[in-house]
């Protein structure tokens, strides 16, 4: 697919697949919905509109894997689903209505074999709570990503980020490859390799959350916590947030996991 066109057609055969066909149907977003295709290849982002009982949804003709179309579709169901849930009451974009719904919607994805190959990335994917489809690792036949992650900064930029003993450390960008940044700390004599998809980085002189000061939870903080599958992950704490802790797993896997989840305990103070 090299053009807008051919990602028109690609969104028209999931539309049209039986599997997709019967996941709208389970959550009753077979009929009623219209569909605009938009050639705006600055950005990923899609957009559901409900308004007067009316639905939209606008999807993006940026060319990427059909499968990272098929979760765009799924995000834009989601919102659709916390809109009419809500029945006009305001929600978070990405809030708490819109996370259960998409969770719901990729599982039942996966149940219809719409993701060969890739089930435990869709299902993470899922459980982590993440709004960017971009964060789904998923994979070809080859085992190789079919989207790695773009970076989101270039040599020479001042960025700052919290490393595995949960300090915050500022430097410069010396050199950007398909996985990792280098950065050359402001002192001088350390340089890290941090990879691309890391949660808790950020350009200098930009916010880092901090935890509260009689809060358990620190970057670096090794955990352990039970997803939704009642699946048991061992990791670290990436990121800390007033209510969720996003953990990369010593699998390599994110998750946004709340601050009061029933399953999650420190490995170590």
């Amino acid at each position: 697919m090299s053009d807008a066109n051919g990602i028109h057609a690609a969104y028209q055969r999931l539309l049209r697949s039986r599997e997709v066909q019967a996941v709208a149907a389970r959550f009753a977003l077979d009929q009623g919905v219209r569909y605009e295709f938009v050639d705006e290849r600055r950005s990923f982002h899609g957009k559901a509109i409900l308004a007067h009982g009316k639905a939209r949804v606008r999807l993006p003709c940026n060319e990427r894997p059909e499968p990272y179309l098929l979760l765009t579709l799924l995000h834009e169901w989601a919102h659709l689903l916390a809109m009419r849930q809500a029945q006009g009451r305001r929600v978070l974009p990405h809030g708490r209505e819109w996370q259960c719904h998409y969770q719901a919607l990729l599982h039942a994805a996966v149940e219809q074999g719409l993701f060969p190959g890739n089930e435990q990335e869709v299902l993470r994917h899922a459980a982590a709570g993440e709004a960017s489809t971009r964060h789904a690792c998923l994979r070809g036949a080859d085992g190789e990503p079919l989207m790695p992650a773009v970076p989101l900064f270039s040599v020479g930029d001042a960025v700052q980020f919290i490393d595995h003993l949960g300090r915050r450390v500022t430097g410069t960008v010396r050199r950007v490859n398909q996985r990792t940044y280098t950065i050359a700390v402001s002192d001088g004599e350390r340089v890290y390799r941090v990879p691309i998809s890391y949660a808790q980085i950020a350009a200098f002189g930009e916010g880092l959350s901090e935890p509260a000061e009689d809060s358990p939870w620190r970057p670096g903080v090794a955990v352990e916590f039970v997803d939704t599958a009642g699946e048991a992950h061992r990791g670290h704490v990436t990121r800390v947030k007033r209510k969720t802790l996003t953990i990369r797993t010593d699998a390599g896997q994110l998750y946004r996991v709340g601050c009061g989840h029933p399953h999650l305990r420190c490995l170590r103070a």
